[in-house]
């Protein structure tokens, strides 16, 4: 159940992201879309000139051709992403998920400190329902516990990637407010180049955290053995981040590829690269489905 809610909102992602270049495509030759998916052409302007009208309308043909075509997958498939999460809801009300706050609440409580073994021992007993609400209720442990499910974490994980994710955008928002609202004789170029190494690190991170959440929704869904899963994300300084291609769990094989040092989420990209590539060779040679973690 987890896993077919991670997945539709996996695909919610790219989907908004499309959206969002659609609309700046079209904002450029001066179209509009509407909040029902509907174009409005605007014209070429005013200020085209009168010997450049017939080129300038028949690129905009083309543009105009395009949006529909994107607009319309882009409905489509919202389309169907309700389509399967009415159906999990639907699951939900004929009882299928039960209220696990109905049984003993000592059962919930995470042995923090446990070895990895007692841990996994201790969410093996829980039923679906329980896991998912410890999960809900504790995605930061979940997510970064040795024990748990690499198909639990990853999902604790791509909840806490949202939530950090949006603590970087405020932030960025908070000192693009602070740069626009400081006067240079008040305090400085330095304080404004302060503020700007500051934003363009966390549009750095924000960038690298795209290329995590465009990485996951590309293999949503993949078998197990090729499927990306998230097993820890941590924003705070350079930024790290744990990703395996293929389930660690069920894989034959598990290989890691550590990067140096100075490796950051600015370079995550690379790395899954990497990643990937060691995967690819090991399935060359022949050794059995491995999982990779960098």
């Amino acid at each position: 159940m987890m896993r077919a809610l991670q997945r539709a909102a996996d695909e919610i992602v790219p989907l908004q992201r499309e959206h969002g270049d659609a609309e700046h495509l079209a904002a450029a030759h001066n179209f509009t879309i509407g909040a029902d998916g509907s174009l409005t052409d605007h014209g070429p302007g005013p200020d085209v000139p009168a010997e450049q009208v017939a080129a300038v309308q028949a690129e905009r043909g083309q543009v105009r051709a395009e949006l529909i075509d994107t607009i319309r997958r882009i409905l489509e498939r919202a389309d169907d992403i309700d389509v399967e999460l009415a159906a999990i809801l639907d699951r939900a009300e004929q009882g299928e998920i039960v209220d696990a706050r109905q049984g003993d609440p000592a059962r919930l409580e995470p042995p923090r400190g446990a070895e990895p073994e007692e841990v996994h021992r201790w969410w093996t007993g829980l039923s679906e329902a329980e896991q998912a609400q410890v999960l809900e209720a504790n995605p930061q442990w979940v997510g970064a516990t040795d024990g748990i499910p690499a198909e639990a974490r990853d999902t604790a994980n791509r909840i806490v990637l949202a939530e950090q994710k949006q603590q970087l955008i405020d932030r960025s928002e908070e000192l693009q407010q602070r740069l626009d609202d400081t006067p240079f004789s008040r305090f400085g170029s330095q304080e404004q180049r302060h503020l700007r190494d500051q934003i363009a690190e966390i549009e750095s991170k924000l960038g690298g955290i795209n290329a995590i959440e465009d990485r996951l929704a590309s293999t949503a869904n993949a078998p197990d053995d090729q499927r990306h899963y998230l097993l820890g994300i941590d924003t705070a300084g350079n930024g790290q981040a744990i990703i395996a291609k293929g389930n660690p769990d069920t894989a034959e094989h598990t290989a890691t590829y550590v990067p140096g040092t100075g490796a950051g989420l600015d370079g995550i990209g690379e790395l899954m690269n990497r990643g990937e590539d060691m995967q690819r060779e090991a399935a060359f040679h022949g050794t059995g489905s491995t999982s990779v973690i960098t």
